[in-house]
């Protein structure tokens, strides 16, 4: 990346009230090459791609990812209750997680 004016990494940024711009890194598994120093690696955009990583709405896609993680927790605290109501009441948590995401997928394509 030396023979480059500038590196950029690419991950979703958005304005937040408590910390004004908030940005997150997009990583990926290192290359074999870099596993002694790290097992992650941030992923780096060609210079062709800086616009297009700049203009991308990741809006739907984040809220896509957040919803099924919330159906992820749910139904493993639902497999992890002895409590039936709870079970259900997690499964029924987690199905209707799995559908707002599902929309949301849909919905941005």
């Amino acid at each position: 990346m030396s023979d480059q004016p500038i590196a950029a990494w690419t991950g979703p940024w958005k304005p937040t009230a408590e910390w004004g711009g908030a940005y997150s890194g997009v990583m990926v598994d290192t290359t074999e090459e870099l596993w002694d120093i790290h097992d992650r690696m941030p992923v780096i955009l060609h210079p062709d791609e800086h616009e297009t990583d700049i203009r991308l709405d990741m809006e739907p896609e984040r809220d896509a990812i957040y919803y099924e993680q919330l159906a992820h927790v749910a139904r493993l605290k639902g497999s992890a209750t002895d409590d039936p109501f709870l079970a259900i009441r997690l499964r029924e948590a987690a199905i209707r997680h799995e559908r707002m995401a599902r929309k949301l997928r849909r919905d941005s394509a």
